[in-house]
């Protein structure tokens, strides 16, 4: 379950930023927007997964964990895939650590429907990720022009 994002709209800025600015100026602060939205998403989630009452009766006898999926959310370091950069969010299909069972809260069962609670974060994202977008880039302008 990873959210992607593009900077999309950002075009101009970037392309001014990358005449103006070094590669290693530009990673740095593609790597600080990328670890703040996956912040933020990773803050979303947790409020919005669902919580049972009582978390000692959580689960099965045997396999209980004795705390909330919301309160153990991973997140994986800066990963570099062809010259994209991302951060995962969540859990995958083939998890199977002792919250496997939040996946299916995104994709379903034969007996529940999905609730999409990844997808909906991920549009929230989109537009946190092009404002701090552009607030970074026009830093990074200003401290290479100046």
């Amino acid at each position: 379950m990873s959210i992607t994002m593009e900077f999309g709209g950002l075009d101009d800025l970037i392309r001014e930023c990358s005449e103006q600015a070094t590669q290693k100026e530009l990673d740095k602060v593609n790597r600080k927007v990328l670890k703040a939205c996956a912040n933020s998403s990773k803050q979303k989630l947790s409020k919005r997964l669902p919580r049972s009452k009582n978390v000692n009766q959580s689960g099965r006898k045997g396999s209980r964990t004795f705390k909330h999926s919301a309160d153990e959310v991973p997140m994986s370091g800066m990963r570099k895939k062809g010259e994209r950069r991302y951060i995962v969010v969540g859990w995958d299909k083939g998890d199977n650590s002792p919250y496997f069972y939040t996946k299916f809260n995104e994709w379903g069962t034969s007996k529940r429907p999905p609730v999409p609670i990844f997808h909906t974060i991920s549009k929230e994202i989109n537009a946190e990720l092009k404002s701090t977008g552009m607030e970074e880039y026009e830093n990074l302008l200003k401290r290479v022009i100046q």
